[in-house]
C-alpha cells in the first residue's frame, strides 16, 4: 500500500481508515501491522510504499492466550513472509537480489530480498506438486516455474536497480531445480539446510520433507538477528 502522508502518530489510523473498503470483517476489530518497503536510496523520485498485514483481532489474540495459558512471554507474534525473509538474509550478498522459492505442503511461497529487507512476496497455492501423478506434478511445477520467471521480470520492472540475482529453492520437488535452471539466466541453487544452521543435535532436518515443516518456525527464531524486525 503506499504510504499515507500523515504525521507518525497517525499512520496506524490512517492504516486501518484506508482498509476498511478491502477487509471481509470490520476493520476496527483488526489487528494491524505493516513494514518499510524502503526505495528512498535507490528510487529517491518513487512514492513509499508499506507491506500492511491484518488479522481479525479475536484470531490473534486466540493465540496469544495459548502462550499465556503455558505462562510463556509472548513478545511478537510473526507472519509467514518475514519469516521466510529472515531465513533469506542468510544467503544475501551485497547489492544482489535473492529470490527464495520455498516449497512447503500445500503452497509455494516466493520472497524477495534486497539488502536485508523484503521488496516482493508471492503465494502459490499448489499442493498438486506432491500428487503422486506424474502428469499433474509436472503441469504443476511447470506453472510455478511460469511465476517464479514472471514474478522476477516483475521485480525488476518495479525496481530496476536490482540486477544480479540468485535463486534458492527450498524443499524442491525432483526436477524442479533442473527445469528452472533451464529456463532462467540467473544461477538457481537448492537450499542446503547446513549450509544455514548447525544441525548437529537435530539431524532428523537434513530430511527435506522434515526441514519444510520446520522452514518457517526456523525462520521466525531468527527474528531477533540484526535487521530482521
Amino acid at each position: 500500500m503506499p504510504e499515507p502522508d500523515v504525521p507518525a502518530a497517525e499512520l496506524a489510523a490512517s492504516l486501518r481508515w484506508q482498509l476498511s473498503t478491502t477487509l471481509d470483517f470490520p476493520a476496527d476489530d483488526a489487528a494491524v501491522d505493516f513494514v518499510r518497503i524502503p526505495t528512498k536510496e535507490w528510487q529517491p523520485e518513487r512514492a513509499p510504499e508499506l507491506y500492511v498485514v491484518a488479522a481479525r483481532g479475536a484470531a490473534v489474540q486466540a493465540q496469544a492466550a495459548l502462550f499465556r495459558a503455558a505462562r510463556l512471554d509472548l513478545r511478537a507474534i510473526d507472519i509467514r513472509e518475514t519469516a521466510q525473509r529472515n531465513i533469506a538474509m542468510l544467503l544475501e550478498r551485497e547489492k544482489e537480489l535473492l529470490v527464495l522459492v520455498a516449497f512447503c505442503e500445500d503452497e509455494v511461497r516466493i520472497s524477495f530480498n534486497w539488502q536485508r529487507e523484503l521488496y516482493m512476496d508471492r503465494l502459490i497455492a499448489e499442493p498438486s506438486v506432491h500428487d503422486e501423478t506424474p502428469e499433474r506434478r509436472a503441469a504443476a511445477l511447470e506453472r510455478i516455474q511460469l511465476q517464479v520467471q514472471r514474478s522476477l521480470e516483475a521485480v525488476r520492472a518495479n525496481y530496476p536497480f536490482m540486477q544480479a540475482a540468485r535463486i534458492f529453492v527450498a524443499g524442491a520437488p525432483e526436477g524442479f531445480i533442473e527445469l528452472l535452471g533451464s529456463t532462467m539466466f540467473d544461477p538457481v541453487e537448492a537450499l542446503d539446510p547446513d549450509a544455514l544452521f548447525d544441525l548437529e543435535r537435530a539431524p532428523q532436518l537434513r530430511e527435506p520433507r522434515t526441514f519444510m515443516q520446520y522452514f518457517h518456525a526456523l525462520g521466525v527464531a531468527l527474528r531477533d538477528r540484526e535487521g530482521s524486525a
